[in-house]
């Protein structure tokens, strides 16, 4: 855990409400779960020490020893309720012992069972031995190293996401994820195991060479939870393992061919050429060395890499296997696909000679229907003939009787040309132009019109 040394000062510069004097004095009164202003008092408490923890100290791990009498003194002054925070914190779940902790994450359920039942008679020993003045009632010791649950999901979340490849799943080796999580080992450890609670990731040991090597199998990202650990995820960390090695043995080895050859040039300066023969040769055998480990630690990854290929090949060959099979279940055979089209073709025909049954008296009701439709068509016209020479037969005897005196022999001689005009038509002379004027006159003298006409050979058809 990191030094409490400076909490005061970066609490001034990150607080304003620190500078406060009056409320200062009131947040750094006594008070209990009774009071009124109780939960105001709890929640500026608990965001204090979320703010040092996360920002300062960057721990997840305090003692409680340290936060009631050292880490938030103001002017030589300690809170007098911080005794209830923590306590209340605790029946929160947002403290938790860190022995407890641990043990709740062992990988046998059968083991945390048996830890769950340790951990009740302990809390029942120390609210025992708080009544006696050991400890405190609530069953946090006063060196008690204890767990903030609220960073240590946030650090947990950040890991996750750094380490969880984009797609499939990969596997680790451990120390160097420790590493990455936290310098602390402690710490890391934590994070580690909230991880492997959450199924994120799972532990992968195999012995290599009489020695345990250790790596983490990581879900991919959209996985529920992490598979179960393979021979060949225990091949992974062999070989990662042993490639490490390799790498580490290369760096110490051109480290050692550096200074043998600035020895050399050493030697050689002060004219001693026997020396610098030495270091060179030296030199040229821990640089060859060096060569000799990389060379091995490229084949490792290589063979690693068709490893990696090998597992993609057998996923890929085992949906096509599962294709097939659901293709195989369900395939239509030859013979099921031409007794079906044959029942098909025998539908189709035996409904075409039904639509052509139906189609054919339908066919003989449609020309009744059509030449009924023309009769009345016909009608319809005619009728409409008679009145509009009804309406102009009209306004021409009312012109004639308004006309002058002197136009009276011209209308008798245009009435004479008009009967003769209708006589010729009668006799089956082409009607001349005016129409409409010789339909009047033949209305007027009680001749048969030309509607009238066709209508009396239609009938006689």
């Amino acid at each position: 855990m990191s030094s409490t040394l400076g909490v005061e000062e970066f609490l001034q510069r990150s607080l304003p409400e620190w500078n406060d004097e009056t409320r200062m004095q009131a947040r750094l009164r006594a008070f209990s779960t009774q009071d009124e202003n109780f939960e105001s008092h709890f929640e500026f408490w608990r965001g204090v020490i979320l703010l040092v923890a996360r920002a300062h100290l960057q721990a997840t791990i305090i003692k409680t020893e340290e936060v009631r009498n050292v880490m938030f003194k103001r002017g030589g002054l300690k809170p007098l309720g911080l005794d209830q925070v923590l306590v209340e914190m605790h029946r929160r779940r947002q403290l938790q012992s860190f022995r407890g902790l641990m043990g709740s994450y062992d990988r046998s359920w059968i083991r945390w069972s048996v830890v769950q039942l340790a951990r009740s008679a302990t809390v029942a020993k120390q609210v025992v031995g708080g009544l006696l003045g050991g400890e405190d009632a609530s069953g946090i010791r006063l060196d008690e190293e204890m767990v903030i649950m609220d960073l240590l999901k946030e650090r947990a979340d950040k890991v996750e996401t750094e380490i969880t490849p984009a797609s499939g799943h990969t596997v680790l080796l451990l120390d160097p994820v420790l590493l990455s999580i936290h310098q602390n080992p402690r710490e890391a450890q934590l994070v580690l195991h909230e991880l492997l609670r959450r199924r994120r990731v799972a532990l992968v040991s195999t012995v290599a060479a009489g020695k345990e090597v250790r790596g983490v199998k990581v879900a991919a990202r959209g996985e529920k939870r992490v598979p179960a650990v393979t021979d060949q995820d225990r091949q992974r960390v062999h070989l990662k393992s042993a490639m490490r090695g390799l790498e580490e043995r290369a760096e110490a080895l051109m480290r050692r061919a550096a200074e043998a050859r600035e020895t050399a040039h050493s030697a050689v300066k002060k004219k001693d050429r026997a020396l610098g023969l030495r270091c060179l040769r030296r030199f040229k055998l821990w640089e060859g060395a060096a060569r000799q480990c990389n060379d091995y630690a490229a084949k490792l990854e290589e063979l690693l890499l068709q490893v990696d290929q090998a597992e993609v090949t057998q996923q890929v060959t085992s949906a096509l296997q599962a294709g097939v099979q659901t293709l195989r279940a369900s395939t239509v055979t030859l013979e099921e696909a031409e007794s079906c089209m044959q029942q098909v073709d025998g539908a189709l025909t035996s409904h075409q000679e039904v639509q052509d049954t139906l189609g054919l008296g339908a066919g003989e009701n449609s020309d009744a229907i059509d030449s009924e439709l023309a009769e009345i068509e016909a009608e319809i016209a005619m009728e409409g003939l008679s009145l509009d020479s009804a309406k102009k037969v009209k306004p021409k005897k009312d012109a004639e009787a308004t006309s002058i005196p002197g136009d009276t022999e011209a209308s008798a001689s245009q009435t004479v040309v008009q009967i003769s005009s209708i006589g010729d038509w009668q006799a089956g002379a082409p009607e001349p132009s005016g129409s409409a004027e010789l339909s009047v006159a033949r209305a007027a003298q009680g001749a048969p019109t030309k509607g009238e006409n066709m209508q009396s050979e239609r009938t006689s058809a």
